[in-house]
């Protein structure tokens, strides 16, 4: 028997790590089965109800759905609240899917019992409707493929890859397995072009569209940060080396003139500027050295190679602060000098008898 709708979504539910399982470049295949057998008998005019809303009996059910065709019967479920509903005639059951945004006051989610819905697009199939696909199907068939297109635009890798058994294989009646192209479309587009697809197919829980939609952005993400820490690294370890890139054009300009800060501008110097931790310290005249007149220590050249996107919340606490601010500093600063001068002496080792009675004498 085919799986039921809800038995579909409770194991893709239950299953966040979907995406990576599907996706693995080397540790899964991917086995594709694209085919539907026919509707069996037993199947016409039923319709499921699934996360049928509480408070919903099967008298409410009816009233709801008796406007698309003539019911038969009607089953309410005990435990997860699906509901199966029969229809005179299995074109009612139908009409009743296509309103499915109407029902959503009695159920999370409406479709035929048997899904006759293609796995990624019908268009002109006699005596089936059409419709744009699964979304699950599409989100779990991209993904599948997701990092083998990725890592088969360095030649090498690809060259590796194409070694392995195929990533997917397609299953048909009457056919041996059949190797599924990873190949087609742009990879520059390709995040628009499957989130499009997902968004264009249905999902038979209309919740599951965005959810569906953030793992596969996440997925993506995911990738794309370990292949921009891991492909400088898988290069080199094989000796791949990268085509020379073409030499930049020669431009004759002059040397732009270095940076220089206001004299007497306060200025914090980090831990890599200062050789320790933050310190405080002032620009001097040249605007090109920074003098520890504050906290001390030797004076810095500045030297502008990296930038720090890091934010300091301030409100200065009023106006002239920065010249108390500096004069307080050295102040300190002086005051700590003298204190460690007068540390030394009293730590230095005691002259010799000698030299203390040849003190004494010139005294």
């Amino acid at each position: 028997m085919p799986p039921t709708p809800v038995g579909l979504c409770a194991v893709r539910a239950s299953s966040p790590q979907i995406n990576s399982l599907y996706g693995s470049a080397i540790g899964t295949t991917v086995l594709q089965l694209k085919e539907l057998p026919p509707r069996p008998r037993e199947y016409d005019g039923k319709l499921c109800l699934f996360k049928v809303a509480p408070g919903v009996d099967e008298a409410a059910i009816k009233a709801a759905l008796v406007p698309y065709g003539d019911i038969v019967s009607c089953t309410l479920g005990k435990t997860a609240r699906p509901a199966i509903v029969c229809f005179a005639t299995h074109a009612a059951a139908q009409a009743a899917k296509r309103a499915a945004a109407q029902l959503v006051h009695i159920a999370g989610g409406v479709d035929t019992l048997f899904n006759e819905r293609s796995y990624d697009g019908r268009h002109g199939e006699a005596g089936l409707e059409d419709d744009e696909g699964r979304g699950w199907c599409i989100f779990e068939s991209e993904v599948s493929g997701e990092l083998i297109l990725r890592l088969s635009v360095v030649p090498r890798l690809k060259a590796e890859l194409d070694k392995l058994p195929p990533k997917m294989l397609q299953v048909r009646s009457g056919h041996s397995l059949e190797p599924v192209d990873l190949s087609a479309g742009r990879l520059e587009t390709r995040v628009a072009d499957v989130i499009a697809r997902i968004e264009g197919a249905t999902f038979t829980a209309g919740a599951d569209k965005p959810r569906v939609i953030g793992l596969y952005k996440k997925y993506v993400d995911q990738i794309t940060v370990a292949l921009q820490r891991l492909l400088p690294k898988m290069l080199a370890s094989h000796g791949a080396t990268a085509a020379p890139p073409e030499p930049l054009p020669q431009v004759d300009a002059p040397a732009a003139p270095p940076l220089r800060l206001a004299s007497g501008q306060p200025l914090l110097l980090l831990s890599w500027d200062a050789g320790g931790g933050p310190r405080f310290g002032v620009v001097d005249a040249t605007g090109g050295r920074v003098a520890a007149a504050v906290t001390g220590g030797d004076d810095v050249e500045l030297a502008y190679d990296r930038c720090s996107q890091a934010v300091l919340p301030w409100r200065p606490p009023a106006a002239g602060w920065e010249a108390a601010f500096v004069g307080d500093g050295s102040t300190a600063r002086s005051s700590r000098a003298a204190q460690r001068k007068r540390h030394a002496r009293r730590c230095s080792p005691p002259a010799p008898r000698a030299a203390r009675r040849r003190c004494c004498r010139r005294w």
